[in-house]
């Protein structure tokens, strides 16, 4: 628990770099086109940090352990989104943690087929 606190500058530095590595394996492109198409996704007005901040914390638990239906109860709870862009937001999780080349990112239309499969 403690031993990040005592981390060099350039310890936390690399610790930083290699979970971006591991959340957005295609670089910082690959974030961007993230938070672009959360942004087109949800029709609230959020700020980009928070809807990033969202993102990040939904596409962490689903790399850590697939259940779809905790980060559900999750975004569901801090009661911002409603069904259909909780939906949405898990199925651009699922399709950027598969996507290989920001070429072939998910656009909003594959987006929300793969959120209308879903079941949760």
């Amino acid at each position: 628990m403690f031993e990040n606190m005592f981390l060099s500058k350039e310890e936390r530095e690399k610790n930083f770099e290699e979970y971006q590595k591991r959340l957005f394996p295609l670089g910082i492109k690959q974030r961007d086109l993230a938070l672009l198409a959360i942004r087109d996704l949800v029709s609230k007005k959020i700020r980009d940090e928070e809807l990033l901040f969202y993102f990040i914390v939904s596409k962490q638990k689903y790399m850590e352990n697939n259940e779809l239906s905790k980060i559900y109860k999750y975004l569901k709870n801090r009661g911002i989104f409603n069904e259909d862009e909780i939906k949405n937001i898990l199925s651009l999780v699922i399709l950027d943690h598969n996507t290989t080349s920001l070429d072939s990112y998910p656009t909003r239309d594959i987006i929300s087929k793969r959120a209308s499969l879903l079941k949760i």
